[in-house]
């Protein structure tokens, strides 16, 4: 009984030690976010739905499932897309929602609402995962989706707004082109100067984009804290409304059947749009390994005269987890692998701006993107990301939806301000209350 005992001992200092060692693992800063052990060599497959935030096949694999091969032989990813009959209500029902969720914080409270989101607090203590490594703005924005410090998802890229514009229409008409650190006041004014026709094309200087992007400039909330109901009928609201109204007021803006949004096709394949605002991953995938045929350069994502030098809030892409998944564990494995130093190195090259609390990611910003040789890769960092709205509530989404939809009659109707605010608050208190 004594030997069966000390044997026992024996090797259970035995174990603590190898633990010990497997857990070090190698020096350097790679090891320092990911899930070390191995959970099980058994082959599995792991499902992504993307739904929110945008990625290629190609970038899937690149960055996200061939890394995860390359780590843990066994795990095989499969991508789902949001689409017609996959939606997350369809797969929830059919019992097939996927195990990992690519999306934006801004659709995190999506997730919560259908019920799937999972808390990453206990896999990252379980693993040891050293949140430190990230960018401090990073990780508040996911947690303030949480109600008690929760954190729903392991970051995988920040995104960020700029302004596209078409060098070649400014060389057309002889203006001067936009330039980094500009207000909307000044884009507009320019936007008046190029809004003209021209051998019988009507060209327009300035598409504004979603009232709600703009609104994210001031980091403007959506719900009264104190009476923790709908309040956008506010004067920094109206601020926004009022300064896309001017853009939308500019003669030869509306086109046929109240055409009022050009966005950046108007650029890259209708060529009639002198500028606009844009987030930086879609200016990518619409320019990546196509022939423009279009003379196009950026510069800093302009603001408001107070705010100028601030970006958006912050728009963070990141992995979450289902609670209806049978692998969290190597989900969680995912997850470590995207947030590696060495995987946050090649997309920062590849073209998005990496999660890391480190400036040499920075420096190799776009390296690898031959549309982005000769731009102004400089004005990309002129912004600093402003820290998301609060409250942040589930119902954020929805209100934003309210807020989108109403740029129809804000640019088609001459309703005034005023009205069109009180009008959608009511329209986005009734959206809240039905999701409710």
């Amino acid at each position: 009984m004594k030997k069966r005992w000390v044997l026992a001992c024996s090797m259970l200092v035995l174990a603590v030690a190898l633990s010990g060692c497997g857990s070090s693992g190698s020096s350097g800063g790679e090891n320092q976010g990911k899930a070390e052990e191995t959970v099980s060599n058994e082959p599995v497959t792991l499902k992504v739905f993307q739904g929110g935030a945008t990625i290629n096949d190609e970038d899937f694999g690149k960055f996200i499932a061939d890394p995860v091969k390359k780590k843990y032989s066994n795990i095989t990813l499969q991508i789902v897309r949001e689409g017609t009959g996959s939606m997350p209500e369809d797969l929830l029902v059919a019992g097939e929602f996927p195990d990992l969720i690519f999306t934006s914080d801004k659709n995190i409270s999506k997730y919560k609402i259908l019920g799937v989101a999972t808390d990453l607090n206990p896999f990252v203590k379980k693993y040891k995962m050293d949140l430190s490594r990230f960018d401090p703005a990073v990780i508040d924005t996911i947690k303030l989706n949480g109600d008690n410090t929760q954190l729903y998802g392991i970051p995988f890229a920040q995104n960020t707004g700029v302004m596209i514009y078409n060098k070649d229409l400014f060389d057309k008409f002889g203006e001067k082109a936009p330039t980094d650190g500009m207000s909307w006041s000044q884009v507009i004014a320019l936007a008046r100067k190029m809004t003209r026709t021209d051998g019988g094309v009507q060209y327009i200087g300035f598409d504004p984009a979603t009232i709600s992007l703009m609104g994210l400039g001031l980091g403007l909330p959506y719900v009264d804290p104190k009476t923790n109901t709908v309040s956008i009928n506010s004067d920094q609201w109206q601020r926004v409304y009022k300064t896309i109204k001017e853009a939308y007021d500019i003669p030869g803006y509306i086109g046929p059947k109240d055409k009022y949004k050009y966005g950046i096709n108007g650029i890259i394949k209708d060529k009639i749009l002198a500028m606009t605002p844009v987030w930086l991953n879609g200016l990518l995938n619409n320019v990546q390994g196509k022939d423009q045929g279009v003379n196009w350069d950026i510069v800093s994502l302009p603001n408001f005269e107070d705010a100028v030098g601030m970006g958006r809030e912050a728009d963070v892409h990141l992995l979450m987890m289902s609670n209806t998944s049978k692998h969290q564990d190597q989900a969680f494995q995912v997850m470590s692998v995207i947030s590696s130093d060495e995987n946050q190195l090649d997309i920062s090259k590849e073209g998005r701006i990496s999660v890391l609390n480190n400036a040499d990611t920075q420096k190799n910003y776009g390296d690898l993107i031959p549309e982005l040789k000769g731009k102004n890769i400089a004005g990309i960092f002129k912004t600093k990301p402003r820290k998301s709205h609060t409250p942040v509530t589930d119902y954020d989404k929805i209100i934003r939806d309210v807020i989108d939809d109403s740029a129809k009659d804000l640019a088609t109707t001459g309703v005034d301000v005023n009205t069109l605010l009180r009008t959608t608050e009511e329209k986005a208190k009734a959206a809240v209350q039905a999701a409710k």
